[in-house]
């Protein structure tokens, strides 16, 4: 019995060793398939400065590689857009209000009302919808003012969204009783990114998440938890912003900003293996500032090198994307810089240079290696 009980004892024993083994082998492939899993997705990081159109770019790129349901975002989704629509709006009319004492009052009567009227706006102030029809008429008079226009050309002298002229031209639209915010709406409307969004779609089978942070300084210290694993970092930077300084400090250039920054990022260790695309963008607001301003004239240094036509879009764009060029820091183990001009606005435009940077990952992603086991 003795030699029974021993025998069936080592048994025992060796079918608990082999199941320790199996579950241990199944916890391998386990951790194994987590990782692949996750390799296989690639990062891409929106980085700039504040209000270079970094969202925008960002709610286009969903409109365009989302699902259904974004891509066509149902009624309740809009309504949620009003308050920011309405926010922008009485920002925009009190920045317009206040800057008028300074860069043309009010020539008519209507207009000088209308001043006294959006000057009380409070600060992130908005409307409540539907809009009233004394406000909706005040927002009109502001706007039909000569001497507010002439507030808004001298817009490059103070704080002033680039939506402006595009809400306050759809003013019949936003003061109806029904109204719902459109796609062109929704894109178009400035709302300060804060942390960090993500979102996640998928391109010819390869797996993307995106992150958009936000660019003002105070935000940037955010941007080190999404530094683990990128595969690209899409630079943005607004070409038209040459003559204007930041939000957050009234005597730095907009454009030296965009340039320090994208040197920092650009020979940062945490990027060493990354993709580096530079969107330069805004370029539908760059041709037309340029009809009237040099960029010789930015307190921007580098922009004071220009020696070509300074009205030539073709020279200043090229001369411009040169100078961002010379702020990348190649090395050993770096990739190629990618650069395109682009309006975030533009569906269309953004479709074409995506479909460039989309090829452009997925030959990165064949040529690293990492997705070949797995597609």
């Amino acid at each position: 019995m003795g030699v029974c009980a021993s025998n069936e004892k080592s048994g025992d024993v060796r079918a608990h060793e082999r199941a320790e083994k199996n579950n241990s082998l199944a916890l391998d492939n386990k951790m194994r398939n987590s990782r692949r899993k996750v390799e296989n997705v690639h990062k891409l990081l929106l980085l700039g400065a504040g209000e270079s159109g970094k969202s925008t770019l960002f709610k286009q790129m969903i409109m365009i590689y989302g699902t259904k349901e974004e891509k066509n975002m149902d009624e309740d989704v809009r309504k949620g857009y009003i308050e920011f629509v309405f926010n922008n709006l009485t920002t925009n009319a009190q920045a317009l209000a206040l800057a008028s004492a300074e860069f043309g009052p009010a020539e008519t009567p209507e207009g000088q009302e209308a001043v006294a009227f959006c000057r009380q706006f409070q600060d992130d102030q908005g409307l409540d919808a539907p809009m009233t029809d004394n406000t909706a008429r005040m927002m009109r008079n502001l706007w039909a003012d000569p001497g507010i226009q002439k507030t808004y050309e001298q817009r490059s002298h103070y704080q002033l969204n680039d939506s402006t002229a595009y809400f306050f031209n759809q003013l019949d639209t936003l003061a109806r009783p029904d109204y719902i915010p459109s796609l062109e709406d929704i894109l178009r409307v400035r709302i300060r990114t804060t942390g960090i969004v993500e979102h996640n779609f998928t391109i010819e089978t390869v797996k993307f998440q995106m992150y958009d942070v936000g660019g003002q300084r105070n935000e940037r210290q955010k941007w080190i938890h999404c530094f683990d694993n990128v595969q690209a970092v899409l630079y943005v930077a607004a070409m038209s912003e040459f003559d204007q300084v930041l939000y957050e400090e009234q005597t730095t250039n907009r454009m030296t900003e965009a340039l320090t920054l994208f040197a920092e990022i650009s020979s940062s260790s945490y990027f060493q293996s990354s993709s580096v695309i530079l969107f330069l963008n805004k370029m539908d607001l760059f041709a037309e500032k340029i009809k009237t301003k040099s960029i010789t004239a930015s307190a921007c240094p580098e922009l004071k090198q220009f020696r070509g036509d300074v009205r030539d879009y073709k020279q200043t764009s090229e001369f411009v994307a040169s100078v961002f060029q010379s702020k990348y820091k190649n090395g050993p183990g770096r990739k190629q810089l990618y650069s395109h001009i682009t309006c975030a606005t533009n569906q269309e435009n953004v479709k074409y240079v995506f479909n460039d940077v989309k090829s452009i990952m997925i030959n990165n992603v064949m040529l690293d290696g990492g997705f070949l086991d797995s597609y």
